[in-house]
């Protein structure tokens, strides 16, 4: 890569404040405030009933772009810098101001994508780009020496397939921060999986041994710590951290360990899964159907792959493909698969067929649950695999219509 010194600020601003107002003005609601000429912004706060919300983002915006310009006084001149989920872009185009080479910006949010793209049309940045989708999609053939994950991990369903992602693309310097939760042992790494609930709120809370375990995991050596603090004494405190790529090739190996203070943890959901799976096999001999075709399915049939089973037939989702040829009593025809297992509509195939519907989820299992009441009522047993995981007890030891605590909610027939 070229290290060649750029200049401070490669946006041309080739349009006029008029006509920048006005193409800023048909999308309003902007995340980010960037500057995008003199005394022109993306964000209208008219637009917004809490204010002050935005207040405390700004804030912390601020805060986050000064610890960055401390510790990188040099700028990035001549660097490649990727921001690793950049909402609007706001830290990608402060990075393009800086002198960096060159800048993508990575966005999974459609809608953020289209406003970071936006921004760099009407500001004329000319060595930033934008691509939409995930991170961990990002080809490992691309290099850069600084990545900025803001306000990313706690937002995502893996933090740990991002930072591996990260960790094979950084060749420097990573740059992020994360809310951390107090806990009476920190010598414990805890996580916590939460439900959006709206803004400043994301899915992952962790304590900060965690934090450094998962960075340690992926691959990086923790360089600086620093911790800072929202507007409001209600908000957790965050971490912004500066880590390098390890300079070993092994890692630690990641032990997350939780208890009854947390609820489980991806570990725990898979270790209550397997201890489970044969005795469905046990109880239900003969063929049983998923329903869910999200990233919980692909999951929960690894964690399964080794141990034997249920015989699971077909994978059901309101957003299968229509199939073209119905299917016979003895057949399921489908134009998408998981696993090589046919993903097909709950109204294309007779569910009395099957023993049981297992219900796979990470998020959805209540709408899910209610889906097929709705379409099947008490006719065939609905096995919940998302419920509380803090202990184990067999399936067949639960009387019909209860609740067993390995996160196997069996609702029988009456």
């Amino acid at each position: 890569m070229t290290t060649a010194t750029q200049p401070q600020s490669t946006s041309t601003r080739p349009q006029s404040t008029s006509t920048i107002r006005e193409q800023l003005a048909d999308h309003r609601i902007f995340y980010h405030n960037i500057e995008v000429a003199p005394g022109v912004h993306t964000r209208f706060e008219a637009d917004y009933d809490d204010v002050s919300y935005l207040r405390n983002v700004d804030h912390q915006q601020t805060e986050l772009a000064s610890l960055i310009e401390q510790h990188t006084p040099e700028g990035f001149s001549g660097r490649r810098v990727l921001d690793a989920g950049c909402a609007d872009g706001l830290f990608t185009f402060h990075a393009a101001r800086r002198g960096a080479q060159h800048v993508l910006g990575v966005e999974r949010n459609a809608h953020n994508y289209r406003r970071a793209c936006l921004v760099k049309e009407v500001g004329g940045f000319e060595n930033v780009a934008f691509r939409h989708g995930a991170i961990e999609d990002i080809p490992r053939d691309d290099a850069f020496h600084d990545v900025i994950a803001l306000g990313l991990l706690y937002h995502v369903i893996s933090p740990l397939n991002v930072l591996h992602a990260l960790r094979s693309v950084c060749t420097d310097r990573l740059m992020t921060n994360i809310p951390i939760q107090h806990t009476d042992d920190n010598s414990v790494p805890l996580m916590r999986l939460d439900r959006y609930q709206g803004p400043g709120h994301g899915f992952w809370a962790f304590n900060e041994k965690m934090v450094y375990q998962m960075l340690e995991t992926s691959g990086f050596e923790i360089e600086h710590v620093e911790v800072t603090h929202r507007c409001d004494d209600e908000s957790p405190a965050q971490l912004f951290i500066i880590a390098r790529p390890a300079s070993s090739s092994s890692h630690h190996i990641f032990e997350a360990v939780i208890d009854q203070e947390f609820p489980p943890s991806i570990r725990m959901r898979r270790d209550a899964v397997r201890a489970v799976w044969p005795q469905l096999a046990e109880r239900f001999s003969g063929p049983v159907a998923i329903f869910g075709a999200g990233k919980h399915t692909p999951w929960l049939l690894d964690a399964t792959s080794d141990l034997t089973g249920p015989r699971i037939a077909a994978i059901l989702d309101d957003r299968a493909p229509v199939s073209q040829h119905p299917a016979s009593d003895n057949e399921v025809s489908s134009e998408g698969r998981i696993a090589n297992i046919p993903v097909i509509r709950p109204s294309s195939v007779d569910a009395d067929r099957f023993d049981a519907i297992l219900i796979s989820s990470w998020f959805q299992h209540d709408a899910i649950l209610a889906r097929c009441r709705d379409l099947y009522g008490d006719r065939i047993p609905l096995i919940c695999l998302t419920s509380d995981l803090s202990t184990t007890r067999p399936v067949h030891d639960d009387p019909p219509g209860t609740v067993n605590r390995t996160g196997l909610s069996t609702h029988q027939k009456l």
